[in-house]
């Protein structure tokens, strides 16, 4: 009895050192922040049926503008509250996930090298945005379309869908835009082999001085996206204003299309009887009796 209690464990042994090792590599602070962001995704999208500037359903699939594609499905009770609540997401949450996804990118093209990242980031983002795009969108839009009035089931739906000229792919696109910044990042890196640890280096001496850091990462930021925001801005200004400008010439044809019909309808309702068409030409004015050619006819004459 006495052997078998000092008998050592050698499993026991060597599993804190395992455990430590792994705690230690794991950044806690990022998982949290990580996880908090995930949860905070799904919240914006759960509230978007409730924002009290959400459109109301499309009358079909191919509807312009297509909002149904940023509001799926709508709900009559809406709540000012959710519009300060995705209005203060919008500002930051998506970028926040980007550079998160974006932090350990350099680390991960050094163990693995460019050609072994790229195939991690197929499996791993390539192939599940497959499945979502191919499968979960049509899936998840098929209630917008059931919102809209003129809904006749599974076929009209696909007939719709098939229509759009694009394939929507819901809030899946976070995964391909991912992929191609995977794919930037280890086409830089086949390029400048150093180029992350020089950056590394460079940045070291403002690690411990986060004031400075922020604001460096806030001027890099700065200078990628505002040159793109006034390109873009300027452009999707443009096609608005088209867009804008087609919708309103519609909506006036319709109107004319619309008051046509009712003159229209008045004129066949107060017309006893049917009218020719015009040709043109003026009907010959009858002649006066008195000046036709033949025996003149006493009307009064028995």
């Amino acid at each position: 009895m006495s052997e078998m209690a000092t008998m050592p464990l050698p499993a026991t042994n060597r599993q804190p050192d395992a455990i430590s090792k792994a705690a230690s590599s794991y950044n806690l602070a990022i998982g949290y922040l990580r996880a908090f962001v995930t949860v905070l995704v799904l919240a914006h999208h759960a509230v978007l049926a409730y924002h009290p500037f959400a459109p109301p359903a499309a009358a079909w699939l191919l509807t312009q503008p297509r909002w149904w594609l940023a509001f799926p499905v709508v709900d009559s009770q809406r709540w000012s509250g959710f519009a300060l609540f995705v209005g203060f997401n919008d500002v930051f949450f998506m970028s926040l996930m980007f550079f998160l996804s974006g932090l350990f990118v350099w680390k991960s093209l050094a163990r693995k090298g460019s050609a072994g990242f790229l195939r991690d980031r197929v499996l791993r983002l390539g192939l599940p945005f497959v499945v979502a795009s191919a499968l979960i969108a049509p899936l998840a839009y098929y209630p917008t379309y059931l919102l809209a009035g003129s809904s006749t089931g599974l076929a009209g739906f696909w007939r719709e869908w098939r229509s759009l000229g694009n394939w929507p792919a819901g809030p899946a696109w976070f995964v391909w835009v991912l992929l191609v910044f995977d794919g930037i990042a280890a086409a830089v890196r086949v390029a400048a082999p150093d180029w992350g640890e020089a950056l590394g280096r460079a940045l070291a001496g403002v690690a411990r001085r986060p004031a400075v850091l922020f604001a460096l990462l806030v001027a890099s930021s700065a200078l990628a996206y505002v040159p793109l925001a006034l390109v873009y801005a300027r452009e999707s200004a443009h096609e608005h204003g088209k867009d804008s400008q087609t919708r309103e010439n519609r909506a006036l044809q319709n109107q004319l299309d619309d008051r046509y019909g009712h003159a229209e309808q008045q004129v066949e309702r107060h017309t006893p009887h049917p009218v020719a068409p015009f040709d043109g030409k003026l009907a010959a004015k009858p002649e006066n009796p008195r000046h036709q050619k033949g025996p003149q006819v006493n009307p009064h004459e028995p």
